[in-house]
């Protein structure tokens, strides 16, 4: 089933981000050159609209990042492994090393 979701391209270690909107920039980049949303600033829109209802660092060193937006062609889950971690802004959780990040469309959001 993961296979339908998730391939060995959207496993990204270490990306070269040092804050949490160069991380969502980054993999919206990443997974529009994977071919799996159709429009970068439409979803991230989506996601930055997200994320400012509640922060996605919902465990200590867990995210999950995630936006419901026609702008995907399917659904999708990157993960992302911060080595170092990553302030996530929410200081009560400390830094972020795992990073969930899902996309999909509006209709298939369950």
């Amino acid at each position: 089933m993961w296979r339908n979701y998730i391939n060995k391209n959207l496993i990204v270690i270490d990306p070269p981000v040092k804050t949490k909107s160069e991380l969502f920039t980054g993999m919206v980049n990443h997974v529009y050159n994977q071919d799996l949303i159709i429009n970068q600033k439409t979803f991230l829109k989506a996601l930055l609209e997200r994320e400012e209802m509640v922060n996605t660092e919902l465990i200590p060193g867990i995210a999950l990042p995630h936006a419901r937006t026609n702008a995907t062609h399917k659904l999708f889950v990157c993960i992302v492994i911060l080595k170092q971690g990553l302030d996530y802004d929410n200081p009560e959780m400390g830094p972020v090393n795992i990073v969930f990040f899902f996309g999909c469309d509006e209709i298939h959001n369950k």
